[in-house]
């Protein structure tokens, strides 16, 4: 008998939400969870920067202090991250003023992660409080991204670093095994039943599996039918760490959230295939990604606020996919990343500035930092996303190069077992 564990995903998309943002609506958000934990649902991921967890944690406690719900029969699992303000928030849209003095004070309010064992200490208090829980099912370390901050005193929030009144994009040297021991303590005491990564790359979990004590319970990535995770998929199925899938439906309602980021161009749920079984076996277009992706072992975390898709989307264990029809999901030729990271790469928010900010120098500092989340192929995307000709010597010299180093991974590299 096949079992599938079907997780439960509400978030704000982005961190620039406005009509759409959950945490400007905390009354959407409440109904759409009660919602779902009344149709069934027992997990609810979330995380700091989305600003809904105080929200989140009203209802949680609405549901256990009435009895409706136990909270051992609850799946929470959260991230953590530096939690962005409403001024934050606004910061985007203020870099983009004709006035330099605006948009430098937008550069000061700018989102940053902060991962030192101190922030994360009074990050992770924060989050239990909030969501008024004495631990989490699941804590993961949101990405491998770390800006260089300093901690103002005075608004209480970590900021940019400012070097002589100019902005310093600077990426920490860090070590992710030090941070990894952080969340190690929590699982230790019992505040963290089972700890992860999320946005993490291949060779970024491997790093952490190295010198790891605990070992890693799962890893959430951004994945659905134009960016299946193959190579990743098969690297988790390995070291045993389950894969956790966001946007598996491909975040149809993303670039309504952030209209203001660079969004990739995709919509499986319009996709041919996708259509054309969705007519063969009755289901919806949502049910056949969700189905398609369990089927594969990967689990799946849809958003969505509407009570009929909530229900749609928990109605996907009646029925499975023949092995003949995934192969025609898996041979889909459409192949995109819809998550590029623009807020963070900030290719937008810089280029309209002012001009003595180098938005080259920025790039190459980032795409150099060994804490891109991102494969070589994916930074090759990126720059052409940023309007970069890309010259075909360099494309083939960097699959030769990507070849070599799988092969040289995997011939001298013996895989940890956990």
């Amino acid at each position: 008998t096949d079992i599938w564990v079907f997780f439960f995903f509400f978030f704000e998309l982005g961190i620039d939400s406005v009509s759409a943002s959950l945490a400007t609506e905390p009354d959407v958000l409440k109904d759409s969870l009660r919602t779902a934990l009344d149709i069934g649902y027992r997990l609810i991921d979330t995380a700091q920067v989305y600003g809904n967890e105080a929200t989140i944690g009203e209802v949680l406690h609405e549901y256990f202090s009435s009895g409706k719900l136990k909270r051992e029969e609850v799946y929470i699992m959260t991230k953590f991250s530096l939690r962005f303000s409403p001024k934050q928030m606004r910061a985007k849209g203020d870099l983009h003023s004709a006035c330099l003095a605006v948009a430098k004070i937008a550069l000061r309010m700018l989102p940053f992660y902060v991962y030192t064992p101190e922030d994360i200490q009074r990050c992770f208090e924060k989050q239990l409080k909030d969501l008024q829980v004495d631990y989490v099912d699941l804590y993961l370390m949101h990405s491998p991204c770390i800006g260089e901050n300093v901690f103002n005193e005075s608004s209480g929030r970590f900021e940019p670093k400012i070097t002589d009144g100019e902005f310093n994009f600077v990426f920490i040297d860090y070590n992710p095994v030090q941070i990894w021991r952080c969340l190690e303590d929590f699982y230790e005491d019992g505040r963290a039943k089972a700890i992860g990564l999320s946005n993490f790359n291949i060779k970024q979990v491997q790093q952490v599996l190295d010198r790891c004590a605990i070992w890693p319970y799962n890893l959430q990535v951004e994945a659905h039918l134009y960016w299946p995770q193959d190579e990743m998929l098969e690297f988790c199925e390995t070291n045993r760490i389950t894969l956790t899938a966001f946007a598996p439906l491909g975040s149809p309602n993303r670039k309504t959230c952030d209209p203001s980021t660079y969004w990739p161009e995709g919509e499986p749920l319009k996709d041919s295939c996708v259509l054309e079984l969705s007519e063969k076996y009755k289901k919806s277009a949502a049910q056949i990604l969700l189905r398609y992706l369990i089927q594969r072992g990967i689990i799946v975390i849809p958003k969505s606020t509407n009570p009929d898709r909530l229900k749609e989307n928990f109605n996907i264990f009646d029925f499975k996919i023949s092995d003949e029809d995934m192969n025609k999901l898996k041979n889909v030729p459409t192949r995109q990343r819809l998550f590029v990271f623009g807020w963070l790469l900030f290719i937008l928010l810089y280029k309209t500035i002012c001009n003595r900010i180098n938005l080259t120098q920025i790039i190459e500092r980032f795409f150099k930092s060994r804490y891109f989340p991102f494969d070589d192929v994916d930074r090759i995307k990126v720059r052409r996303l940023m309007g970069e000709e890309i010259p075909e010597e360099e494309l083939k010299k960097q699959e030769e190069g990507n070849k070599t180093e799988e092969e040289s991974d995997v011939s001298t590299d013996e895989k940890r077992k956990p």
